[in-house]
């Protein structure tokens, strides 16, 4: 069910200050890291309270008031910001802190943004906890008018999910991961069968009546932020190896790498979960000094997802590829034209896939070349739900289960096919099994 009059700017300002919840997505990136990183990051622990807050006013002052932002802040020993801190953050309209405390010896999590200023007490303190249960308060006050609620035994999304604190507290959940971390995945009939399956699509239900189709959100406001994201997106560069795990061999990667003006666009084909950004995406964006275009950005940097850990994946999917298809004219008619691009896409869909993005890149003078992850439809299934568990990241499950084998089909007929350039699309198939074995 969705939201009614998302008109009036102060019933955004109360949405916006409702859905601020955690520090979710952007939570696990750092200031060395990913291409939605952090800005700074604010450590109080061996400094005064004096020094803490002139370290985050000077942070903050670095961000333009219109410029998406993020701080990452190690509160502890401290429960609280003031004096010029909240300040700027009553003029940093897109700046999110992202405050890390401690209640009684847990460890919060705790998103304040420029809305939150209107909790400071009469001194211009925000207590993070008097934040965070007001922010708690307005989503439940939300979800009762929007009339969604949650099955027994499923929360709403209160803390940063991760591998030790899982999107659902159960120990069915618990053993439903381990299990496929273990690489024992369930068939298509058991995965539709699936109470942890049904829980999840539970959560993503709950936050679309919560926030409605975010895409429909129509005032200046909204598209200022829309504008402020894209700007935001597009500031990344490729891919560069931060580290590397010489057990493991795997690779961290940062995003602030160069970008080459090649006209060269690599499709990367597959179903969710299969490993397209492991073993292909951000390698060959290293490789070529290109850009990746990549919706799944897009939605972390959207306040919604944030707030909910990327529960909200579902209520921010429009917005999200409208901007991100305001992002690709940057590089088939703006000021990107020609910057390599990696295009990692599921690709279901063989005409959507040729006309909305093969032929606009091919217009603008790229070659446009594909590559394909293989993966068993069952692992992949099993894998996403493994992913939802231990990142809050939720795919519907009737959409995931829809894909079947319609990628691998696209591929095939892509792939033989001759491009604009006069060579032919495909030219890449990764294995299942290692694919599988990265697949994050």
């Amino acid at each position: 069910m969705k939201m009614k009059d998302m008109r009036s700017k102060n019933f955004i300002v109360m949405i916006m200050t409702a859905v601020l919840i955690l520090c979710s997505a952007f939570s696990t990136l750092t200031i060395q890291a990913e291409a939605a990183a952090a800005n700074a990051t604010v450590e109080a622990r061996e400094k005064t309270y004096a020094q803490f807050i002139d370290e985050l006013s000077d942070a903050m002052s670095r961000i333009g008031d219109h410029e998406v932002g993020k701080i990452e802040v190690h509160a502890k020993p401290y429960v609280s910001i003031g004096g010029r801190a909240v300040e700027l953050l009553r003029q940093k309209e897109y700046t999110v802190l992202c405050i890390h405390y401690d209640k009684d010896g847990q460890s919060r999590d705790l998103l304040l943004t420029s809305a939150d200023a209107a909790l400071a007490d009469e001194n211009g303190y925000i207590g993070f906890e008097y934040a965070f249960n007001a922010h708690i308060r307005a989503v439940a006050k939300s979800a009762e008018a929007a009339g969604v609620t949650l099955p027994e035994g499923v929360e709403p999304v209160t803390w940063e999910v991760s591998s030790s604190n899982l999107l659902i507290h159960s120990a069915e959940a618990g053993s439903t991961y381990a299990r496929y971390v273990a690489g024992q995945y369930d068939d298509i009939e058991t995965i539709k069968n699936s109470r942890i399956n049904a829980q999840i699509d539970s959560i993503s239900a709950y936050y679309k009546g919560v926030y409605g189709n975010t895409a429909d959100i129509d005032t200046p406001e909204r598209k200022a932020l829309r504008d402020a994201i894209k700007a935001k997106f597009l500031s990344a560069g490729s891919a560069r190896t931060r580290s590397f795990d010489y057990s493991s061999g795997r690779r961290s990667y940062a995003y602030d790498g160069p970008l080459d003006k090649g006209y060269e666009l690599e499709l990367v084909l597959g179903l969710p979960a299969s490993g397209k950004s492991s073993r292909v995406t951000d390698p060959d964006s290293e490789a070529m000094h290109a850009f990746i275009l990549d919706c799944d950005e897009v939605k972390e940097l959207i306040p919604e997802f944030q707030a909910s850990s990327g529960a909200a994946a579902d209520a921010v999917h429009f917005e999200s590829f409208n901007i991100m298809d305001e992002a690709m004219k940057e590089f088939t008619e703006g000021s990107m034209k020609g910057t390599n691009v990696i295009l990692p896409i599921v690709a279901g869909d063989f005409d959507d896939l040729m006309n909305n993005y093969i032929k606009p890149f091919e217009a603008a003078g790229y070659n446009v070349r594909a590559k394909f992850v293989e993966a068993d439809v069952e692992a992949s299934a099993s894998r996403n739900i493994m992913r939802e568990l231990s990142t809050g990241r939720i795919i519907n499950s009737a959409v995931v289960l829809s894909f079947g084998s319609g990628p691998k089909e696209v591929f095939e007929k892509l792939a033989p096919m001759v491009n604009s350039k006069g060579v032919t699309y495909g030219y890449g198939y990764e294995s299942m099994t290692e694919a599988l074995d990265d697949a994050a």
